[in-house]
């Protein structure tokens, strides 16, 4: 690979990583990343404090997993270890969410699949996967993600065979997503 595509992924993995699981500047200051809001949202607090699932408006079946498998993983442990864990439950599903986009869109510029998240002025500016989603599924896209989840997992899906390792949906790493991709 050349210096100046190793820099070019070095710069979107960086910040892809500091949009899924946070960053801490250089004053010392904590920025919160896209997943750690999310699990928030899904009752677990940054100290790995557990609100019960019943307290949560209408959690979706992917956002029930990931609550399940966050709470699996942090109930069983004492309270002073939760934050750690919880922190290291947030930086593996980033690493997930980024090795699988980032292999996507890898695909997708080499031609090996079909157009699945670059933007294409022929689509309306979407993505072609997107565009036909919306056409062919319009509730699929019909919720705040506006069909992206969907596009999302149908190409998951579809090379999950060929790289269950890096697209299997049922992986536990990657049960909590971001709140778009």
């Amino acid at each position: 690979m050349l210096k100046r595509q190793k820099d070019l992924l070095r710069a979107v993995t960086s910040e892809l990583r500091r949009t899924f699981a946070g960053t801490v500047d250089p004053n010392g200051v904590a920025h919160r990343g896209d997943l750690d809001r999310e699990l928030e949202r899904l009752g677990i607090s940054p100290d790995g404090t557990i609100t019960p699932i019943d307290a949560l408006p209408n959690p979706s079946a992917p956002e029930r997993r990931a609550r399940y498998v966050a709470e699996a993983t942090l109930s069983a442990l004492p309270a002073a270890e939760r934050a750690t864990a919880r922190a290291e439950l947030v930086e593996r599903a980033a690493y997930s969410w980024i090795n699988r986009l980032l292999a996507l869109r890898a695909m997708e510029a080499r031609g090996l699949v079909e157009e699945t998240l670059r933007a294409n002025p022929d689509y309306e500016g979407l993505s072609e996967a997107l565009f036909v989603l919306r056409q062919t599924r319009p509730e699929q896209a019909a919720g705040p993600d506006a069909g992206w989840w969907a596009v999302v997992a149908d190409a998951c899906r579809a090379h999950t065979a060929a790289l269950p390792g890096l697209f299997d949906l049922d992986d536990p790493g990657a049960a909590l997503r971001p709140s778009v991709p």
